[in-house]
């Protein structure tokens, strides 16, 4: 018990003093002396001393009869002295301050004596007690004054820290652990710390390695090796202009490293990160290897559709910016290379398609202000920072990876079969009352009704083969390190005619430094060359009627003229249509550094960035109906796109007080050039001619073209007290060459800050022994984001294509000119929580966002009449996205034969537009709603299937006995009974287990995603007209009266309420599912068996792909929304990976 003032424990104080000595023959054996006063005092005192010693008996043999039993571990000693007080009656008297600075107890005892006990709680405490009654009083330890020493004698140590490989480690931090001062190791990792003295005990630690205690001694210098780290938030990530770890950084950076992406049979780098990163969403748009992939983190940020989410892509310093002078459509994401409108099948090529995942060293995705801020006006949808993998120090390596695989469909559509198919249509004719005829029934009297050609496994019942080698060769010194690589990875498309991806990469890396390590310099270059040839799947094909004509005639010739009897066009022609690209792709970048003094080290960055695309169409006269006198066509296309950056920096590195400070100042110049050629040659007589442009009759051109030129500068402050206060300041000022005069300038910013309180004495004594780290972090920041279209600022004209008039060729505008557009502006704000658990075997972080985009650059769309259909500007809209993400990494089971490793990780994002300023009278104002998400469709609300006429039936919004759909006003008002559909994922998500037996390893991914999606089966063609549908769409349809069902009946007519279902939520669903997304299992031979084949390591291995899916979705695939559209496919590779 505390004491409630000071005069209180005063009292107590002198009430429990102990005698310090005392003469006892003097005390019993007194002076003789005359019998007077001084001998009666004497005799009193006498009989005083023998009460009190008969009193301290009895008190000494009370307090020894009191039994004690505890079992604590490490506990505060207050927590203690409440036990002790429970268990005994005793009070403990103390003041508040007391027991500041001790240290915590852990006492394991059964009926024990109170003293031992209270002996064993004060054993090394800076405090004393004593007992007096039932009350125990605590002070502090008086320390007697010491005896005149001669002061030790300080000195000053010196020495060089490095890695196991004997590479300085530059920038290494040296800490006296007595006065938390320290200093930095220079270039060489050589260092000098002053004022140590013998009983000193220097920490020496730096990024990404376990931090060594050294206690001084007799020692004057030090050869110091670091290990790299095993624990998680000490692990390097990779941060804009720099590197950090999880521990110390006040930013959102997540991490996919080598291992993880190795495990996925993919060829686009950008498929391995999904369901790896909360508040990532990556999707795939088409079941083609190539194609363009859709990447959005934290929620969509504009309210036009025009407008890509991409994240601003870095591979190791370079931004991969592509102009989208060809158009992009935010459903779909960036066409990528593809800038010429020639898409082809797949829609476009996806960027990353072209950079070999097996050259990745790890992905690093930054999301909050702080982490992107830097990089400004770029980073309005984040960053993906790419690090290629570089040569380490040590004993020269080769090593081969060569995997076999194939691939298929998960699954099938349960479609009818011919027998059912023709049950379906006469009842569709029955219900309809109509008679079928050759004309609008041929599947019923004109082809063969016993028939059936399954068109799923016409169109995509092949079984794809992949073929994958990689070689790598790495070593080096301390001074040199290298890597040179090269791979050929070949897959075959699912599609039973033709379709194939080539992928052949070299990659270099050389580092060198001088041996007095003041100057280095690194160049890095990654070369790919691609090869991809495809056809177009026809759309729909999958459910053509089963008992239709085949595909080819007799003679092999496309079988036109028994389809003529068919309802509509031959869907089969581009079975002959061939598509290729083929893209060489460079990517390159060249690093100085020299240290000019101690902690100051200058730096410039130079990189170049290149990618040819050339595309070849053609449509042969095979492929055309022969009843029409068809001629051939052909299209070439070329697509060239130019990045140069060259980044001067200057950085300093130093110690200030108990903290380390950075400072980092740079400049940024880039320029981009994006130019797309699409030439058409029309009119062909013979299909051997088609293959050269000279030999076309006719021949169309247009070309695309966009320049971006960019500036910058950049500065980073950031100063880290003690490891346990972080500031980090980013600011940059853009200029690009998309803006007017006047507006071609903005800034950008952010403040960072974390408080790592397990550091803080105060609050470290109060956490639970299993908290191991505790940390709060929040970040402001500003990006911003530009059209990303050169000269919108400026009228263009163009005679592309025009008639002559007497001889003069005309001139037309090609867009709405507007000179005021400026910068947008991101605003964003997150605060967090990371928790370490168990020695930081467990980690934890709870994240919560808030994003906001207002002066966003839009298409923004005007009248017609005024000549053009959009212009640039900015728009008053103020979109927000809020939510929260939570990532769990745990180290399970880490015996010396079992490992076992868990990574989950989601997030939840609500986007709504927060603000528009007049939205009533904007050309958005029947397409968004303030407070509602921009992911929303409005539709009618299907109630149901009438039991008595086996229609459907809607809400009727306003009670007006109608149902209304009145596009000429804001949906949802008036007489228009629709509703709004959110459309954005409710969250996204993924879980990682990993095991390790011995020698065997097995890891799987789960990728799971709640949403609401198309329903195929619905929103499809109409139940009963000449296409095949579902088998649950024919055993679930109305039949009579009385009927309760979810399908309506069949038939071939469409009624108002059937053409009402495709405006209705109806045609949507639960599109949920949990995916296998990859299973990994791999074993490592015996040592043995490798030394007797010349071999280091040898490892053999399986992995998968898309392996399964869970799901209660009724069609093929939840993200295949399509009916009869082209499913994704599993993969399954086997393989094996030698070191030599």
């Amino acid at each position: 018990m505390a004491c409630e003032d000071k005069k209180s424990c005063d009292r107590l104080s002198l009430l429990t003093q102990t005698t310090k000595s005392m003469n006892f023959y003097t005390l019993f054996n007194p002076v003789r002396k005359k019998r007077g006063r001084l001998f009666k005092v004497l005799l009193v005192m006498k009989l005083v001393i023998i009460l009190i010693t008969v009193a301290c008996l009895q008190v000494s043999a009370r307090v020894l009869a009191q039994k004690v039993t505890l079992d604590v571990k490490d506990a505060p000693l207050e927590q203690v002295f409440n036990d002790i007080k429970r268990q005994t009656g005793y009070i403990f008297f103390y003041e508040s301050n007391v027991l500041n600075g001790t240290s915590r107890v852990s006492i394991n005892v059964k009926n024990a004596d109170l003293r031992d006990v209270l002996d064993l709680c004060f054993k090394g405490q800076p405090l004393v007690y004593t007992i007096a009654g039932n009350t125990i009083g605590i002070k502090k330890r008086e320390i007697p004054p010491l005896v005149q020493e001669k002061p030790q004698q300080s000195k000053d140590v010196t020495g060089r820290i490095s890695n196991k490989a004997g590479e300085p480690l530059a920038g290494a931090t040296v800490t006296i652990k007595r006065t938390k001062s320290g200093t930095l190791a220079d270039a060489n990792g050589s260092f000098t710390v002053r004022g140590v003295s013998s009983t000193d005990t220097l920490i020496f630690s730096f990024i990404g390695y376990s931090s060594l205690s050294v206690r001084v001694g007799n020692e004057t210098v030090f050869k110091v090796t670091l290990e790299e780290t095993s624990n998680k938030l000490d692990q390097v990530v990779v941060r804009a202009y720099g590197q950090t770890t999880q521990r110390l950084a006040t930013g959102n950076i997540a991490r996919v490293t080598a291992e993880e992406i190795g495990k996925q049979p993919i060829m686009n780098p950008l498929l391995a990160l999904q369901g790896q990163v909360p508040g990532l969403e990556i999707t795939t748009n088409s079941g083609y290897l190539s194609g363009p992939v859709k990447v959005e983190l934290r929620g969509r940020n504009s309210i036009t559709n025009n407008t890509i989410s991409d994240p601003l892509y870095i591979i190791d310093g370079v931004p991969l910016t592509v102009v989208n002078v060809g158009g992009s459509f935010y459903g779909s994401g960036s066409s990528g290379f593809i800038q010429n409108g020639m898409a082809g099948p797949a829609g476009g090529q996806s960027a990353l398609f072209s950079l070999e995942p097996a050259d990745i060293e790890s992905i690093e995705v930054l999301k909050d202000g702080d982490a992107t801020a830097i990089y400004g006006s770029r980073a309005a949808n984040g960053v993906i920072l790419i690090t290629t993998k570089k040569g380490k120090a040590g004993k020269t390596q080769f090593s081969v990876n060569a995997t076999e695989g194939l691939s298929e469909v998960t699954r099938h559509w349960d479609m009818l079969n011919t027998q059912q198919y023709l049950q379906m249509r006469q009842e569709a004719f029955k219900n309809d009352g109509v008679t079928p005829t050759v004309g609008n029934a041929p599947d019923l009297l004109v082809w063969d009704t016993n028939r059936y050609t399954d068109w799923q496994k016409f169109l995509w019942g092949n079984t794809g083969k992949s073929t994958d080698v990689q070689t790598s060769l790495s070593g080096g010194d301390a001074l040199t390190v290298f890597r040179i690589a090269a791979g050929y990875h070949r897959v075959t498309e699912i599609t039973t005619t033709s379709g194939a991806n080539e992928n052949t990469s070299v990659s270099f890396n050389l580092s060198h430094h001088t041996r007095n390590q003041k100057f280095s310099v690194s160049f890095t270059t990654n070369y790919s060359y691609s090869n991809v040839n495809m056809i177009s799947i026809p759309n729909g094909a999958a459910i053509l009627p089963p008992d239709a004509p085949s595909v080819y005639d007799g003679s092999g010739n496309l079988n036109y003229a028994e389809w003529d009897a068919k309802v509509g066009s031959f869907p089969f022609g581009n079975l002959l249509q061939p598509y290729d690209s083929k893209t060489n792709f460079l990517t390159t970048n060249l690093t100085l550094n020299y240290n000019i003094l101690k902690g100051f080290v200058i730096r410039t960055s130079m990189g170049y960035n290149n990618a040819q695309a050339t595309q070849t169409s053609f449509i042969p006269i095979a492929s055309l109906d022969p009843a029409s006198n068809p001629t051939g066509s052909s299209s070439f296309g070329n697509n060239s796109n130019h990045n140069l950056i060259v980044e001067p920096q200057l950085e300093y590195n130093g110690i200030i007080g108990r903290g380390k400070l950075n400072i980092l100042l740079g400049g940024s110049y880039q320029k981009n050039t994006t130019d797309g050629l699409q030439v058409n040659g029309i009119g062909y007589t013979n299909d051997a001619l088609l293959r050269t442009i000279t030999n076309a009759p006719h021949v169309i051109s247009n070309d695309n073209y966009g320049e971006y030129k960019y500036v910058a500068a950049f500065g980073r402050l950031g100063y880290n007290w003690d490891n346990k206060y972080i500031l980090n300041l980013n600011a940059r000022r853009d200029g690009a060459s998309s803006f007017g005069p006047g507006n071609q300038f903005g800034n950008f910013g952010s403040l960072g800050a974390a408080w790592i309180l397990s550091e803080e004495g105060f609050i470290k004594r109060f956490l639970p022994s299993f908290i191991s780290f505790f940390k709060l972090r929040g970040s402001y920041g500003t990006t911003g984001g530009d059209i990303g279209n050169s000269y919108a600022y400026l009228s263009r004209w163009s005679g592309n294509n025009l008639y002559t008039y007497n001889g003069v060729s005309p001139l037309v505008p090609l867009q709405h000119a507007n000179t005021d557009y400026h910068w947008q502006v991101n605003r964003k704000l997150e605060g967090a929580l990371d928790l370490g658990f168990l020695k930081d075997r467990i980690n934890l972080n709870i994240a919560y966002y808030r994003d906001r985009c207002d002066n966003q650059l839009v298409n923004f769309p005007t009248a017609e009449f005024t000549g053009f259909t959009s212009v640039i500007a900015n728009s008053p809209a103020n979109v927000e996205n809020t939510g929260w993400e939570f990532l769990v990494s745990a180290n399970i089971i880490d015996a010396k034969n079992f490992h076992w490793s868990m990574n989950f990780n989601t997030g939840f994002n609500q986007n709504k537009l927060l603000s528009y300023p007049n939205l009533a009278l904007s050309p958005y104002a029947n397409q968004y709603r303030i407070g509602q998400p921009l992911n929303i469709s409005w539709a009618l609300h299907m109630t149901g299937v009438d039991p008595q006429t086996g229609q459907y039936t809607y809400k009727d919004r306003n009670h007006d006995g109608l149902i209304t759909l009145d596009y000429s006003i804001p949906p949802g008002t008036g007489d228009d009974d629709q509703y709004p559909i959110v459309l954005t994922p409710k969250f996204t998500g993924g879980l990682t287990n990993s095991f390790s037996y011995k020698r065997w390893n097995m890891s799987f991914l789960l990728y799971f995603k709640k949403q609401i999606g198309l329903n195929a089966f619905l929103a499809s063609q109409l139940p009963g007209s000449m296409h095949n549908q579902s088998v649950y769409v024919f055993q679930n349809s109305w039949q009579k009266p009385g009927d309760i069902t979810g399908v309506a009946r069949l038939t071939t007519i469409s009624a108002t309420s059937d053409s009402y279902l495709g405006s209705s939520d109806g045609i949507y669903t639960d599109a949920s599912f949990i995916r296998v997304s990859n299973l990994s299992v791999s074993y490592n031979l015996p040592d043995v068996i490798g030394k007797k084949l010349g071999l280091t390591g040898l490892n053999i291995f399986l992995h998968t792909n898309n392996l399964f899916t869970i799901t209660k979705y009724k069609g093929i695939d939840p993200d295949v929304q399509n009916f009869g559209g082209l499913p994704p496919a599993k993969t399954i590779v086997i393989g094996i990976n030698c070191n030599f």
